[in-house]
């Protein structure tokens, strides 16, 4: 049985690679029941899940929730779960998520700051006014403060830099 649970595995991420989210996404919900300890099915399920319509936001984040939690030193599920947390409003969740991506890899923890900076700017200003308290100052703010972390420099010498 494992065998074609993973055929089936092979074939739902081949459908997902080839655009086909509908048949990846029935096929991950289909090993969803069938492998409901393997992070990648989730991951999967709540990639295939992006670009079908008919899918939930709430489902989407049920699976990456749900592959995060399988495999939670995993960078890529937590900076995919991270993105679509910024796309949803979620910013302080992303910000988290994306956090925990640089602590498991401090090698690439420049290249995720800047990822989360770049996002939290880019979706966090279809938010404001939506969010309670959110201003664009804030996220300008947030923005920078953590482009400063992806840099590895203080305000202090930021402004340094830039006067200099």
């Amino acid at each position: 049985m494992a065998g074609k649970e993973e055929q089936l595995l092979q074939r739902a991420e081949v459908k997902l690679a080839e655009g086909d989210f509908k048949g990846a996404y029935r096929d991950f919900k289909t090993l969803s029941k069938k492998m409901p300890e393997d992070p990648r099915v989730f991951f999967g399920l709540a990639e295939a899940a992006l670009g079908n319509p008919e899918v939930s936001a709430q489902e989407i984040l049920l699976s990456y929730r749900r592959a995060v939690e399988l495999d939670p030193e995993n960078p890529l599920y937590l900076t995919s779960y991270g993105n679509y947390c910024l796309e949803t409003g979620m910013l302080d969740r992303a910000e988290e998520l994306y956090r925990r991506a640089a602590e498991i890899d401090p090698d690439n923890a420049p290249q995720y700051y800047s990822d989360l900076a770049t996002g939290i700017y880019v979706h966090g200003r279809e938010f404001v006014g939506r969010i309670p308290g959110l201003t664009m100052d804030e996220i300008l703010r947030r923005s920078i403060r953590i482009f400063l972390e992806a840099l590895g420099i203080t305000w202090e010498r930021a402004k340094e830099l830039m006067e200099g």
